[in-house]
């Protein structure tokens, strides 16, 4: 469990480590499933590890040559900022070109809003994030710069858009929410001038604020 009190670079430097060893379980057992002949695989596996006392997730596709990893874990209030203290919460772990791994962190506020708003009816984080995997693994960052510190990221998938920021200073991305596409498609798509105002002002009302300095000042935290 991650201590409270720590920075956000800590806990994205902790994730770090842990992403790096979780990628060499996953390409080792990748490998492994490489050679085995598809007709006796299914289309979906998964695997759980303990690393360095954090409960880890992968998620094999072999018919895809696909696979995704995250790790699940917990980190003060004042850290992740004060909206959802919706806890734990999992952080997405990516291999990029460099080698070097990525990870993303998801809020359980925007694993739930992904389940009721696809109507899965899923009752289980592992099933969710299998399902985000699985259809919306493959997403289009794009990213927003608010001032020096700060960037509002908007994550395009198949089926809608993930909303979130990164802290530029510390490298911590975090992803908070997310809007389908037919939600869009009823007079919600987000303008391109102003994505996250539009966005936020359409479909999260609950947040109760009425402009993005409202909300940004919040996340800065």
């Amino acid at each position: 469990m991650i201590v409270s009190r720590m920075t956000r670079e800590e806990v994205m430097n902790q994730l770090d480590k842990i992403a790096s060893q979780i990628t060499e379980r996953v390409f080792a057992k990748a490998k492994y499933l490489l050679k085995r002949p598809l007709r006796k695989l299914p289309q979906k596996l998964r695997s759980k590890y303990m690393i360095d006392g954090h409960q880890t997730i992968a998620f094999y596709y072999p018919h895809q040559r696909l696979w995704s990893a995250w790790i699940k874990f917990r980190v003060d209030a004042t850290v992740a900022g004060r909206i959802w203290k919706d806890y734990p919460m999992y952080a997405s772990v990516d291999q990029m070109s460099d080698g070097q791994t990525n990870t993303l962190v998801f809020r359980k506020h925007a694993l739930d809003r992904y389940n009721e708003r696809l109507h899965l009816g899923l009752n289980n984080c592992d099933d969710i994030l299998e399902e985000i995997s699985y259809k919306d693994g493959a997403c289009i960052n794009n990213f927003k710069e608010v001032d020096s510190t700060l960037r509002v990221l908007v994550a395009n998938t198949v089926n809608g858009v993930f909303l979130g920021y990164q802290d530029t200073e510390t490298g911590y991305k975090e992803v908070y929410t997310f809007i389908t596409n037919q939600m869009m498609r009823k007079g919600q798509r987000p303008k391109r001038k102003d994505v996250l105002r539009q966005a936020i002002t359409s479909s999260e009302s609950k947040l109760d604020k009425k402009s993005i300095s409202d909300l940004l000042a919040i996340l800065k935290k």
